[in-house]
C-alpha cells in the first residue's frame, strides 16, 4: 500500500495552560506539547512553531515540542502576566493543527514599596487632641498578594520622636502621641520601616514653629493637609502608553482594557474623569469605535472590528479631575492592536482561467498560473490550499505551489488531443474553514502525431475505352485526426502510368488524361499518396481495368484468295477455307464464323 497524507495533526486540547515564575533565567522549560498524527513516515512526522510574535521573542519550542524561555518575564509589565502563544502542528505532507499555550506568571517578590511622594509635610497645630491623626503614609508594592502587604514602622531618631509620634503599621496613618505644647521650634525626625520582607528609609521632618497671634503652632514634614488643599496636582496614569489587544468581530459592548490615572489631590480636587479623544491625524471619530466609563476607566468597543480594515486603533484618554474653578488634566495613549480571525474566504484572481497545452508535452510542466487572495491577516488564517475537485476523473493533472499565493496547472501524464481536445477543470481553494472554486477551461494543441489513414490499400476499378479526357473513375478516401495543417490533405500520383491520369490533389478524385485503347494496354498500375501537412502520408495502390468496346472491324488474314475448282465438283462442296481476326475481345456483334468453305460475313 502506497503511504498517503491521509490525516491532520491534531491536539487533544484546544488551550493549555502553564504557570511560570516571573525572572526564571532563559532557557527554563515551561510546557511539553504533543500533536497527534495517524499517518506513518514522513506524514506522521510533525514540527511545531510558535506563529505570533507577541511569543516568538519570549519563548521557543523544539521538534519535541518543548516550549521554553528565551529571556527573564516581568509579572509586573501587564503584558506578560498572561501570555499567549499560538503554535502551528505541521505534518511532512503539510497538513496544519494549530493550539494556544496562556503562560501564567507566578509573582515573586522583586520589588520594593514606593511611596506617592519623596518628601510629605503637613503642618498641624500644637494644641491638637492626644491621639489625633496628623496624615496617612501611603506606598504601593507592586507584588501581588502577600509579596505586595506593607507594614509601617517608626525608628526612634531623636530624644523625644518615639514618645510624641506613632504610625498605624498597617494603615499608615500618622498620630499624634503625646501632647505637643511646649515642643514649639523643634524638629522632629523619624524614619519609616515598610515591607514586612525589604526595608526602605524615607525621612519626615517636623518642624515646630513660634507662637502665631496667639495661637502655638507646630509643623511636621508631610504630604499637603486635606483641610489645606488646593488642585494643584494633575491626574497621573499608571502606565504609558497602554496596549491592548482585541480580537476581530467582538461584539459591541466588549472589554478591552482598563485605565488608571491617580491625582494626589483630595476630596474632590483628586476625583477623576475618564474621556476619549481622537489623534489630531486620525479622521475617524474614536468615540463611534470605543466608548470609556467616566469613573472606573474601562474601554468598551461600540461596534465589531475588522482587523483587515483598521488594524491598529491609537487614541488619547483624557483623565480631568474635578476641582473647582481650575480643573487639571493630563493625556495618555492607548494602542488597541486586533488580533486576526479566519473571517474571509480565499480568492481567485479571476472568474475563469483559460489556458493551453501541447499533447504529448512532458508531465510536471506548468500549464498556467492561478493566484489567490486572502484578505485575514495572520499568517494561519491565509494558509492556503488548492486541489482538483472535478474534470479530472482520470487524475491526468495536479495543482503545485509556486509561491505564497501563487499555484500552477501541470499535466502528470503525457495527453492526447485525439482523446480528449478540451477539459473543463474545477479548482477549489480553502483556508481549513472557507472553500471556494475556480474554472480552468484547458484546450490541449495539436502536433502531428497521426499519419492519414487510407481508406483503402487497393482500388480495383474497369473504364471504358475511348472514354473522354477528364473521365470521372474513383474517389481514393483517406482522414487524418490532427487539426490544422497537421489534419489537411493533398493526393498526389505515382507510378509509370500515372501520366495518362490526374489525381484532384485535394479532393482525392481520379480522372482520364488521355483517351484509353484497351488493345494497346489492357491495365494500368499507378499509386495514390496522400500526404498531411506535416509531411506524414500514406499509399493506396490502383488497379484500372480498360474495357473493350467494338471498336476494330474484322480483317481477313489476306486480301485476295485464289481457289481451283473442278468442273464437275457438286453443290455445297467446300472448295477453300478463309480466316478473318478482330482485335476486339469476345464476339462483337453481327460477327460470324466459318470454317472450310463457308464465308465470314460482317453484317
Amino acid at each position: 500500500m502506497i503511504n498517503r497524507n491521509r490525516h491532520s495533526p491534531y491536539f487533544k486540547q484546544n488551550i493549555y495552560e502553564a504557570e511560570l515564575a516571573e525572572n526564571a533565567d532563559a532557557g527554563t522549560r515551561v510546557i511539553r506539547l504533543a500533536a497527534i498524527d495517524p499517518d506513518e513516515g514522513q506524514y506522521g512526522a510533525v514540527d511545531y512553531t510558535i506563529i505570533n510574535k507577541l511569543a516568538d521573542d519570549k519563548f521557543t519550542i523544539n521538534q519535541d515540542g518543548q516550549i521554553v524561555t528565551t529571556q527573564p518575564l516581568d509579572r509586573e509589565n501587564p503584558s506578560q502576566r498572561v501570555i499567549a502563544i499560538k503554535v502551528m502542528a505541521k505534518d511532512g505532507g503539510g497538513r496544519v493543527a494549530f493550539c494556544t499555550v496562556r503562560i501564567i506568571l507566578i509573582d515573586e517578590n522583586d520589588n520594593v514599596p514606593q511611596f506617592k511622594a519623596a518628601e510629605y509635610q503637613v503642618a498641624i497645630q500644637s494644641t491638637v487632641n492626644k491621639g489625633a491623626p496628623v496624615i496617612q503614609i501611603i506606598a504601593y508594592d507592586a507584588d501581588d498578594g502577600k509579596n505586595a502587604d506593607v507594614t509601617y514602622t517608626v525608628d526612634e531618631a531623636g530624644e523625644v520622636t518615639e514618645d510624641i509620634i506613632e504610625i498605624n503599621p498597617f494603615t499608615g496613618l500618622v498620630s499624634v502621641k503625646e501632647s505637643l505644647v511646649g515642643m514649639e521650634n523643634k524638629i522632629f525626625n523619624f524614619k519609616k520601616t515598610i515591607d514586612h520582607e525589604k526595608t526602605k528609609w524615607y525621612q519626615i521632618d517636623v518642624v515646630a514653629q513660634g507662637n502665631h497671634n496667639g495661637t502655638d503652632v507646630a509643623s511636621l514634614v508631610s504630604v499637603s493637609i486635606q483641610v489645606q488643599d488646593v488642585n494643584d496636582n494633575q491626574p497621573v496614569f499608571d502606565a504609558s502608553p497602554y496596549r491592548a489587544y482585541l480580537a476581530e468581530n467582538m461584539p459591541a459592548g466588549t472589554t478591552v482594557i482598563q485605565v488608571t490615572a491617580n491625582d494626589p489631590d483630595t476630596d474632590s480636587n483628586g476625583l477623576v474623569t475618564y474621556s476619549l479623544q481622537s489623534l489630531s491625524d486620525d479622521p475617524e471619530d474614536i468615540n463611534s469605535v470605543f466608548s470609556i466609563d467616566p469613573d472606573s476607566g474601562w474601554i468598551t468597543t461600540m461596534r465589531e472590528a475588522d482587523c483587515e480594515s483598521i488594524r491598529l486603533y491609537r487614541f488619547h484618554v483624557i483623565a480631568t479631575d474635578h476641582g473647582g474653578e481650575v480643573k487639571l488634566s493630563s493625556s495618555v495613549l492607548v494602542e488597541v492592536t486586533l488580533t486576526d480571525e479566519n473571517d474571509n474566504p480565499p480568492k481567485f484572481t479571476e472568474d475563469v482561467y483559460q489556458g493551453s497545452i501541447v499533447e504529448n508535452s512532458e508531465p510536471g510542466e506548468v500549464i498556467l498560473t492561478m493566484t489567490t487572495t486572502d484578505r485575514d491577516i495572520s499568517m494561519e488564517n491565509r494558509l492556503v490550499t488548492c486541489y482538483i475537485t472535478d474534470g479530472d476523473p482520470w487524475g491526468q493533472f495536479a495543482v503545485v505551489q509556486v509561491d505564497e499565493g501563487v499555484w500552477g496547472l501541470i499535466s502528470k501524464e503525457p495527453l492526447d488531443r485525439e482523446i480528449s481536445p478540451r477539459f473543463s477543470l474545477r479548482i477549489t481553494a480553502t483556508d481549513g474553514r472557507f472553500q471556494s472554486p475556480v474554472s480552468v477551461d484547458l484546450h490541449v494543441l495539436d502536433v502531428n502525431d497521426n499519419s492519414p489513414h487510407c481508406q483503402q490499400l487497393l482500388y480495383t476499378e474497369s473504364v471504358m475505352e475511348n472514354s473522354p479526357i477528364n473521365q470521372f473513375i474513383l474517389k481514393v478516401f483517406a482522414w487524418d485526426p490532427d487539426l490544422g495543417s497537421n489534419g489537411q490533405l493533398s493526393y498526389s500520383l505515382h507510378g509509370p502510368d500515372a501520366h495518362n491520369f490526374h489525381l484532384d490533389p485535394k479532393k482525392g478524385e481520379l480522372f482520364t488524361l488521355s483517351v484509353l485503347d484497351r488493345e494497346a494496354e489492357a491495365e494500368f498500375h499507378v499509386a495514390a499518396k496522400v500526404t498531411d501537412g506535416g509531411g506524414r502520408s500514406c499509399q493506396a495502390d490502383i488497379v484500372l481495368r480498360v474495357q473493350d468496346m467494338n471498336d476494330n472491324a474484322p480483317e481477313f488474314s489476306s486480301a485476295l484468295f485464289q481457289v481451283s475448282v473442278f468442273d464437275n465438283t457438286t453443290v455445297r462442296t467446300p472448295v477453300a477455307a478463309l480466316y478473318a481476326k478482330d482485335p476486339d475481345t469476345g464476339e462483337g456483334p453481327g460477327l460470324e464464323s466459318h470454317q472450310g468453305l463457308e464465308r465470314a460475313t460482317r453484317g
